[in-house]
């Protein structure tokens, strides 16, 4: 008698909480550690929490020393999910994205540029791992370019006390880049023609307002959506519709962006 209501006990209310405590999410000190980045990023520590044996909701890499953010990412039980963000040595400035689906899937590859986009690149199906490498490797030639080219936008200070009752100036910069980066990010359309990948790449100015839309199957360009605006590239004039490189469609619009007419070619 007293072995099943020990054996009740344990099944009710004790294992229950044995498996709830495996399952909530706590602080992992040996999976935190410091890696090593190029550039101006310098050394890095891991900081986030884990499920059991796994990653699991939010990670992130900053700088121990003054705790300037790197980047920012997301796990589901140790899968990729959601929004990872990496920034600008600043920490504060996005430098790309990348989105995984709830199946865990790369769909979505970013690039911005002063935080706005300007490069968006997705497949509902999944980006290739070797699309992602080339992705990746293109957009670390536009950061170089950037590194080597910057000049100083503002200069933030603040005084620091020393010993002998003075103080000191600690300045942190802010920069802007000379690179053309309207010109760079046409590169990540030959990525994928000249790799055969499939996916769309979405272009944008640098004020936010799209570009170009263009949809690649297997390397081949099969449609594009080009976007013409006014002279200050803020109201929309003009849609052309292209496919297999012919023009096949043209939308006018008015200056509040209202569609004016429709004409098929």
């Amino acid at each position: 008698m007293n072995q099943r209501i020990l054996l009740t006990a344990l099944v009710l209310f004790i294992l229950p909480k044995l498996l709830w405590a495996q399952e909530e999410p706590r602080y992992n000190p040996e999976f935190s550690s410091k890696i090593n980045l190029l550039n101006d990023y310098g050394q890095y520590k891991l900081i986030g929490e884990y499920r059991g044996n796994e990653l699991h909701g939010v990670w992130k890499a900053i700088n121990p020393e003054d705790s300037t953010l790197y980047k920012i990412f997301y796990f589901d039980n140790g899968k990729p999910i959601g929004y990872w963000t990496t920034y600008y040595p600043n920490g504060t400035t996005i430098r790309k994205s990348v989105k995984y689906d709830n199946d865990n899937r790369l769909v979505e590859w970013t690039k911005y540029w002063n935080d706005e986009k300007i490069v968006v690149v997705n497949n509902p199906s999944g980006i290739s791992q070797n699309a992602m490498l080339m992705l990746e490797k293109q957009e670390s030639t536009i950061f170089e370019s950037e590194l080597k080219q910057h000049t100083i936008l503002s200069k933030k200070t603040s005084n620091v006390p020393t010993r002998e009752g003075m103080s000191t100036v600690k300045s942190f910069y802010e920069y802007t880049y000379s690179l053309d980066i309207d010109k760079s990010i046409e590169a990540f359309i030959d990525v994928a023609t000249l790799n055969s990948f499939t996916y769309s790449v979405h272009l944008f100015y640098q004020n936010g307002k799209i570009r170009r839309e263009v949809f690649i199957n297997n390397g081949i360009q099969e449609s594009r959506i080009s976007y013409i605006y006014s002279n200050n590239r803020k109201n929309l004039k003009r849609k052309d519709f292209y496919h297999n490189e012919k023009l096949i469609r043209q939308e006018y619009y008015n200056g509040k962006g209202e569609l004016k007419k429709e004409k098929r070619i």
